[in-house]
């Protein structure tokens, strides 16, 4: 998973990265990545989520 999505696993990124720990289990895991978007001239900060795992146990 880290090669496929390089940039949302970079170390860069890692305070992005948001767990839902029970039990100390990990329970999920969602990616969020920050990136400027520009449309027509306009500069807008963006976040794309991806990789959004969830372990079947809690779904």
């Amino acid at each position: 998973m880290g090669t496929a999505y390089a940039a949302l696993f970079a170390k860069e990124n890692a305070d992005h990265l948001l767990v839902m720990e029970e039990a100390g289990n990990l329970a999920t895991l969602v990616g969020l990545l920050h990136s400027d978007l520009s449309i027509e001239g306009c500069s807008i900060r963006v976040v794309s989520m991806g990789s959004v795992c969830t372990d079947p146990t809690y779904r």
